[in-house]
């Protein structure tokens, strides 16, 4: 049973809140038309004669649409990978609903809108970003992402467009329930054309110029829509067997509803990249990054300029005006997003600036990379080496091989770097350095025990290493070594012969794999690795902490029935 968490929102209360929105850096938007736009929001989301409301319900099993409906409800979405209805329901429902024992939640369907500002100024040179993240020499090779199949949630796709129309391969109009995703706002045809434009000596070039797009119309005309269209729309690419699904799309709001579909894609195989949003400050301070691109199973990707400096607003530090690309822990990838020039409708090109465009940067890059040789990462554990590329697999190497920006390593304004897909080849993989340490006995004191009312395994204690060069190791080693306490699902303890624990500490990936030989006794082999310890060279290195053989256990594990 599913815990019971009702979130009902007034509409009235948060009408004039920022939800969903294009991720296009606005510029010079008037006070006027912020006025206006509100307005035209809360006429849309709310209207007094009719009192009804969009919502998303979640239930606790199966979904039962006969209450909804009891209630004068009308249900929108069936959602097939969660337990989720979108519906239209009196707003004076909502008391009776909540009371159902079968009901998890109830939370506000957020209208989608679009905010942005566009400027007008051979096809590599017309594509600059394409040009900055040296996808032309990943071209030169023979490699423009053939056949991946990039799928993209937006406003649609013109799609006899010169540029798009070879590569376009089906969609979905989730705003007229039609099978015609016609691009009739721009941005979606904007963001396909960086992602996968053709190489046809003409126009624009995209990242991938043969990845297959396929297409799904979440955003109408004016850029609006709701959190269901683009639930739907996950759905649909996954069904359609989507490699990739590139959102430039966010809402400061998250949503239980959305991040369990994407979650579900994520499981199933799909890399999900959604923009960081355009909502950050001037000086790059705080955590603004917008949802869905803020859940960990969407790769986050933040804007930069030619000079690969962090886009901001060109009226900064005006106070008006004080935004920039988003910050905060979850950007992962950058990507280049400033006057960057592709496909538009009827025909056209046109310039944008924002982190929507640094998006379909990365979806691009993305299938360039799932063309490549997957074995090639396997000695420095980014892969498994099965010749078989992983969403995860493909996430991890984008990460690893990006060219730092900013501070050293990973930071909240640039996330891993800039996007290279042209570095992701064996002989970038052969020259990284790798230096394993087999040395070290570990002393480990550790409770083993099974928590039977939540099916849960915990796992608490301790751990010490000790080798020849400790000293050399101490002072970086020892932040991921230390108390520990884990928690799996799974149940008992005894019904497994291995258990996995993942984690990262400071950017340092970790796994424990405890083994039950049998009479309460266990075997514990602990791996750490890395990239970029400069305290062991001046060259960037891979580091493997691989302990199998363990010096000896001080304390036996135990076996508990609560571990409470």
């Amino acid at each position: 049973m599913k815990n019971h968490n009702i979130s009902y929102i007034n509409l009235k209360s948060i009408v004039h809140t920022l939800v969903i929105m294009r991720l296009i850096r606005p510029l010079g938007l008037s006070i006027a038309s912020v006025m206006l736009f509100s307005m035209l929001t809360y006429s849309q989301v709310y209207s007094s004669e009719e009192e009804y409301v969009d919502v998303l319900i979640g239930f606790t099993e199966e979904v039962d649409e006969s209450e909804i409906i009891e209630e004068g409800g009308d249900v929108k979405y069936d959602f097939t990978s969660i337990e989720v209805v979108a519906a239209s329901i009196p707003e004076d429902a909502i008391e009776e609903l909540v009371l159902d024992p079968n009901i998890a939640f109830i939370e506000y369907d957020a209208p989608v809108f679009a905010l942005g500002h566009t400027s007008s100024i051979a096809e590599y040179s017309n594509s600059w970003g394409v040009d900055h993240i040296q996808a032309d020499k990943v071209h030169v090779s023979g490699n423009k992402g053939s056949g991946i199949r990039i799928c993209i949630l937006d406003t649609g796709i013109d799609y006899n467009h010169s540029d798009l129309a070879a590569n376009y391969k089906g969609g979905k109009d989730f705003i007229n329930n039609d099978n015609d995703p016609k691009d009739d706002n721009g941005h979606g045809s904007h963001v396909a054309g960086i992602a996968a434009a053709v190489l046809n000596g003409a126009g624009v070039v995209g990242v991938a110029p043969q990845a297959h797009l396929i297409i799904g119309k979440v955003l109408n005309g004016a850029g609006t829509g709701n959190i269901s269209d683009v639930i739907a729309g996950i759905e649909w690419c996954v069904d359609n067997d989507a490699q990739i699904i590139s959102m430039s799309l966010g809402s400061p709001i998250g949503s239980v509803a959305w991040k369990a579909a994407l979650d579900a894609a994520y499981s199933d195989g799909v890399l999900l990249v959604a923009a960081a949003g355009n909502s950050g400050k001037c000086d790059g301070t705080g955590s603004n990054v917008v949802y869905p691109a803020k859940y960990p199973s969407v790769i986050a990707v933040t804007a930069t300029t030619m000079e690969n400096d962090r886009l901001i607003n060109a009226f900064c530090p005006h106070p008006l005006f004080n935004t920039g690309s988003s910050t905060g822990p979850q950007v992962e990838l950058s990507a280049p997003g400033d006057n960057i020039r592709s496909a538009w409708l009827n025909g056209a090109f046109r310039t944008l600036d924002g982190t929507s465009m640094a998006t379909a940067h990365v979806s691009g890059s993305a299938a360039l990379v799932w063309l490549t040789d997957e074995i090639i990462w396997a000695p420095q554990g980014y892969t498994n080496g099965d010749g078989v590329w992983s969403n995860g697999e493909i996430r991890t190497v984008l990460d690893r091989t990006a060219q730092d920006l900013g501070v050293d390593g990973r930071d909240r304004k640039y996330g891993y770097g800039l996007v290279r897909p042209d570095l992701v080849t064996s002989d970038v993989a052969s020259s990284m350095v790798t230096k394993f340490f087999g040395s070290f006995t570990a002393n480990v004191i550790a409770q083993i025990g099974c928590d039977t009312a939540e099916n849960k395994l915990k796992a608490k204690g301790m751990f010490s290493l000790d080798s020849n060069n400790i000293n050399l190791l101490r002072e970086h080693v020892t932040v991921i070594i230390g108390p520990f306490e884990l928690t799996i699902p799974g149940g008992s303890f005894k019904d497994k012969d291995n258990i996995v624990f993942r984690g990262e500490i400071d950017n340092i990936k970790t796994t424990m794999i405890i083994k039950d030989l049998g009479n309460d006794e266990f075997k514990f082999k602990f791996i750490a690795h890395s990239l970029d310890l400069s305290w062991l060279s001046g060259d960037p290195v891979l580091v493997k902490l691989g302990i199998d053989d363990l010096g000896k256990t001080v304390v036996t594990p135990q076996i508990v029935d609560n571990c409470a």
